[in-house]
């Protein structure tokens, strides 16, 4: 009986957040085109700025020189504000993408995959993307893969969304370290095949983490880079979809030194016929 009412409480559960999601992805909808007007219109807006003071600076013979003086003042208060609109409502835009992402039924399309051929595309995606800053900073990007080829039962996309997240604060963290100091930086993911599951490391030798930091990196909007740069729900994500995938994650940081990010996830099994009376 305890178990019948516990059952039915996790349907009720489910039921709300259900609800919660598809309220939650209206709103999202509806202030997300608000907000690209508002970056879009600002943006073009400090174009018309930059005209004003071109023809300010035609016309400069002909103004007074305080009205001239008061004139290039507005315009370039003018112009810091439409920069600091577009900035925030980017930094805005960039969060509610992240919440519609995470709104997205992530690990409904399970198949039959290779990890290590996701492995591989994802990482170099990530090298083909951020070859800008892999190679301002020196990064190098390495790989071990298991050379037998490893099934997993996983949603292609949400997997990629996983190992790209991952690769990314790994990179920030690589890269905020170099900034300080002179070494050389690393990002590497390594593949380990056990019996019955496969094990995938994600290690860099970065900034690492505070064990104050470290309690909550998981938690929604939780972040430490600056908000133009995250939203806050990348390990959220991360954490939530490796657990869709009967997966687990851990991770082992030391401050100063680096991180590793442990992935775990059941490999492949046929499914098993049911057995004969």
């Amino acid at each position: 009986m305890d178990n019948l009412k516990k059952s039915q409480s996790v349907i009720v559960q489910q039921e709300k957040m259900a609800m919660v999601g598809k309220l939650t992805q209206g709103l999202v909808d509806r202030i997300l085109n608000p907000v690209n007007y508002i970056i879009n219109f600002s943006s073009i807006t400090s174009k018309f700025v930059k005209e004003f003071n071109e023809v300010l600076e035609d016309e400069k013979d002909g103004i007074s020189e305080d009205g001239y003086a008061d004139m290039k003042d507005l315009g370039s208060m003018i112009d810091g504000n439409l920069v600091k609109i577009v900035e925030h409502g980017q930094s805005v835009s960039h969060t509610l993408k992240v919440m519609e992402n995470l709104l997205s039924e992530g690990g409904a399309n399970m198949a039959k995959i290779s990890i290590n051929e996701r492995i591989v595309t994802i990482v170099e995606y990530f090298k083909e993307q951020f070859e800008k800053d892999i190679k301002k900073y020196g990064v190098e990007v390495k790989m071990e893969i298991s050379a037998k080829n490893i099934l997993i039962s996983g949603d292609v996309d949400a997997l990629g969304k996983v190992f790209l997240s991952i690769l990314k604060n790994s990179l920030y963290a690589v890269c905020k370290k170099r900034e300080r100091i002179t070494f050389e930086p690393q990002v590497s993911v390594v593949m380990k095949d056990e019996e019955r599951r496969v094990i995938l490391h994600f290690i860099d030798n970065g900034i690492g983490m505070e064990e104050s930091i470290l309690q909550k990196i998981y938690d929604p909007y939780f972040t430490t880079k600056p908000s133009a740069d995250a939203a806050g729900v990348g390990l959220y994500y991360v954490k939530d979809m490796v657990t869709k995938h009967e997966g687990t994650i851990s991770v082992e940081t030391k401050l100063n030194e680096g991180s590793d990010f442990v992935l775990s996830f059941p490999k492949w099994e046929k499914e098993k016929k049911p057995s004969g009376n």
